[in-house]
């Protein structure tokens, strides 16, 4: 409960330094020379987590009602709803594994992080998130 809360919490907070790492994505996704940030996430996990969290929400929430409504106009409301939801999904699970993958050249070893438990190399770690990498990680 506690990971929850902390996930979330991380997720939805807004730092000063953020519209400057979003203006530097471009150059970082292709070179790996991304803005810093503070926080466990980058401003683009931050909407991502927070996307998934939403999608799938909402894919439950649509599901549940399409169960228990039939026909009529609720139901035409729910399906639309829901296939849309499933659209951005599928698109958002697209750009995790293409990200994931290493594709765009700036994220070549996050998938470490990603689906590792969160062990990677300190000159990945450096690269895509400069200020978690503290002195005592390079010694």
């Amino acid at each position: 409960m506690r990971a929850a809360v902390r996930f979330g919490l991380e997720s939805v907070r807004i730092n000063r330094g953020d519209g400057s790492w979003f203006r530097h994505w471009p150059r970082g996704a292709l070179t790996g020379r991304f803005g810093s940030h503070r926080g466990r996430f980058d401003p683009g996990q931050r909407i991502a987590n927070i996307a998934f969290v939403v999608t799938l929400g909402t894919l439950i929430v649509t599901g549940v009602g399409l169960t228990m409504v039939k026909t009529g106009p609720d139901f035409v409301v729910l399906v639309r709803v829901h296939r849309f939801a499933t659209y951005a999904l599928t698109a958002l699970v697209a750009e995790h594994v293409l990200l994931a993958l290493g594709v765009l050249p700036g994220y070549r070893g996050a998938w470490r992080s990603m689906h590792l438990g969160g062990r990677t190399s300190t000159p990945t770690a450096r690269r895509l998130w400069p200020r978690s990498v503290t002195n005592r990680d390079t010694e």
